[in-house]
């Protein structure tokens, strides 16, 4: 029962007994909800994970309920994201662990305090509010220069073909809502024991929303296949190569690369040489190098630049390689450059959105702690803006490594024209831990969004092509060696969240903040009429 409905109660009782079940079950959530992302990747469980913490929201006190809320998030967040300790020494990896996790649960606390200050009515405006508030909650956390779209709810589900379909119209907080809503009104009717059957018909017709939706997808995945079905009987296919050669060298922009060694211009060089020689005996029009594949400044280095032209005109191809590049500032820049098959440099992207604490720390000279932690001595520059590379008549939109969790970096590149996707990414700074297949799955959802093929090119793994509607393909797996060829149309399916972008959170919030201005409204009327 939601607070209006039962007797008044003072948050500032003890209640040890009652708070510690309520931190146990916040705990409990946190911990099921991160088995539903990789290591463990058991999405199924995400339907009843949030359930025990959403029953303390509903029902706890208010103090212990927001306490149990950020406990939930550091449980949950913490597990996902375990591996962020890779960038402290000893006991500080931890400690960033935490940091981070707190930081983050901040939007399950958030979403716990709109439930509880909105004060909505048991049944369907209490489900309908919890998962309007989540998502809300969740978007707004992945949004902005320090935006972390990590982990969203909808991202346990990429494992379910017709689910995942739902981020052509919603995006992932559209598949976020319907998880969300699923627990909520199991949470409902579990706090409302005694209306157990009217609970259970609310529980029915969520279950036929979700099925609905899953319907809706499975008619999505056909008109994405009729529509490639239709390009094949009037264009040619652009076959494309990927190339990952697992050696990492130390301009990797990663903050964990070891400094320059002897040779290691001529291994890494040589290594990449090798493998496209081998991919283009496929004959692609397209090779794609990962993320700061080239040892060396392709606008300056004549050196390294000369060895590239000479290897385009060799494999007869187009090269999308990435390398850094010296920006105007003095600064480097995460770039892109695109090698025509004459070897003529034809564009450059730079990479526009940053990691923060990873190729730029914030507030540098304010934090002397910095020097225990594994970061940049220097901040890198972000580019001027996302824009196409041109070639063969074909627009191809490049997003590089982070850019790649973000659904406003591809829907800008789409609305622009890009007919292609391409994602550079080099995740050797987070070895084999969880963090490669988070990072790929979470990308994946850039497929169905825009409704393109996506060509992902890893350093170290993992590398794969990605359907329009989110199937992962064959894949170079993580410190694989290996090239992967595919025939692919350059011709995105229209998709509504192309069109409409991020409707569903920005919605969910401004009728959050209705709701709670209306009940505050309410509360304050009801003060004046008792004096």
């Amino acid at each position: 029962m939601s607070d209006a409905h039962q007797p008044p109660r003072s948050d500032n009782a003890p209640r040890p007994a009652g708070d510690a079940k309520a931190f146990a079950l916040a705990l409990l959530s946190g911990g099921l909800m991160a088995l539903a992302y990789p290591k463990f990747g058991i999405g199924a469980i995400a339907w009843v994970a949030l359930v025990p913490w959403l029953w303390v929201v509903f029902t706890a006190p208010r103090r212990t309920a927001l306490l149990a809320s950020w406990l939930m998030g550091l449980a949950f967040f913490g597990g996902v994201l375990y591996w962020i300790s890779l960038f402290g020494r000893g006991v500080l990896g931890l400690l960033l662990v935490v940091a981070l996790g707190l930081a983050e649960g901040l939007a399950v606390l958030l979403a716990a305090a709109t439930v509880r200050l909105a004060r909505p009515r048991p049944g369907w405006p209490r489900i309908l509010l919890a998962a309007a508030a989540w998502v809300a909650w969740e978007w707004v956390r992945s949004v902005g220069r320090f935006g972390f779209p990590w982990a969203m709810a909808g991202h346990s589900q990429l494992g379910f073909e017709a689910l995942r379909q739902v981020a052509a119209y919603a995006g992932v907080p559209g598949i976020s809502f319907l998880v969300v809503l699923v627990n909520a009104a199991l949470a409902d009717v579990i706090a409302q024991r005694p209306a157990w059957r009217r609970g259970v018909a609310r529980i029915a017709a969520v279950v036929l929303i979700v099925a609905a939706a899953a319907v809706l997808g499975r008619a999505h995945v056909g008109a994405v296949k009729r529509h490639l079905a239709s390009v094949r009987g009037h264009a040619a296919p652009l076959r494309v190569a990927i190339v990952q050669t697992s050696v990492t060298g130390p301009l990797i922009p990663e903050v964990l690369a070891e400094p320059w060694r002897p040779g290691d211009t001529e291994r890494e060089l040589a290594a990449y040489e090798r493998l496209t020689r081998e991919a283009a005996a496929h004959h692609p029009r397209l090779i794609v190098w990962p993320e700061s594949a080239v040892p060396g400044d392709l606008g300056y280095d004549a050196d390294v630049q000369e060895r590239v032209a000479a290897l385009a005109r060799e494999a007869d191809a187009w090269l999308l390689v990435g390398g850094p590049h010296l920006g105007e500032r003095g600064r480097s820049l995460n770039s892109a450059f695109l090698v025509d098959p004459s070897g003529r440099l034809r564009g450059r992207y730079d990479k526009v959105q940053l990691v923060p604490f990873g190729e730029y720390v914030p507030g540098r000279s304010w934090l002397p702690l910095l020097r225990y932690f594994t970061v940049r001595e220097d901040d890198a520059q972000p580019g001027s803006g996302f824009h196409l590379l041109q070639m063969d008549g074909v627009a191809v939109g490049t997003a590089i490594c982070f850019e790649s969790t973000f659904p406003h970096v591809a829907r800008a590149l789409a609305r622009q024209g890009a007919q292609l996707l391409v994602v550079i990414t080099n995740d050797a700074w987070f070895n084999r831990t969880a963090a490669p297949e988070q990072h790929l799955e979470i990308g994946a959802f850039r497929a169905v969004e825009q409704g393109a093929t996506v060509v992902r090119a890893a350093a170290t793994g993992i590398s794969c092509f990605i359907t329009p509607w989110g199937q992962v393909g064959r894949r170079v797996g993580l410190y694989e060696e290996g090239i992967l060829v595919a025939d692919v149309f350059p011709a995105p399916a229209p998709t509504p969240y192309r069109r409409l972008g991020p409707v569903l959170p920005q919605a969910c919030l401004a009728l959050a903040g209705v709701w709670i201005v209306a009940a505050l409204w309410r509360r304050r009327r009801r003060a004046v009429r008792s004096e």
